[in-house]
Formats: C-alpha cells, sequence, structure tokens
C-alpha cells in the first residue's frame, strides 16, 4: 500500500469519506452519525470530540489538523508515516 499523507486524510474528509486508522496499537475513526463528525478512540469505545455538522468541511478539516494523539499531531503521524500502514481504511 502506499503511503498515506495526511492531503490524502483531508481530501477524503472533504468528500465526506470517513477514515480508520491505528496508531501506538489504538484504533482511531473519523466518521459521520446521526449527522456529526465524531473523532473517536474504538480501542477505548469513545467518542473524543464531536467535530461539526456533517456539511461544514473545512471545519472539519481544520478540527483534525490541530487533533493530537499521545502529542503528536494528525498530520505528523500521517505525514512521516507514525500510522500503521495496514489498519488505514478510507470508507
Amino acid at each position: 500500500m502506499d503511503k498515506i499523507t495526511f492531503q490524502v486524510i483531508t481530501d477524503s474528509l472533504r468528500c465526506g469519506r470517513e477514515i480508520e486508522f491505528s496508531y501506538n496499537n489504538k484504533q482511531y475513526s473519523i466518521t459521520n452519525s446521526r449527522g456529526y463528525w465524531n473523532f473517536c478512540c474504538d480501542t477505548d469505545n469513545r467518542i473524543i470530540e464531536k467535530i461539526c455538522p456533517f456539511k461544514d468541511k473545512e471545519t472539519l478539516v481544520d478540527r483534525v489538523a490541530a487533533f493530537c494523539i499521545e502529542g503528536t499531531s494528525i498530520p505528523r503521524i500521517f505525514d512521516e508515516e507514525k500510522y500503521d500502514i495496514m489498519s488505514v481504511c478510507i470508507l
């Protein structure tokens, strides 16, 4: 599988696609539920943040760009290939 950069993630989110990935042995997702985007830790079965309404893609991208997991930003996780490449699913 090719490297998935943060640009690929943001392009996918702008198209309304959902993202799943693993980082440091935990599974995360950015998904749409009941008309809202959510950032979740699926391993812990919890919503980290209810981000914004589904149609507000720019707020979605801005918020995701600002999120950090264990002190590492999501853009850095993807651009520096810190994620588990086999775990990435763009729905």
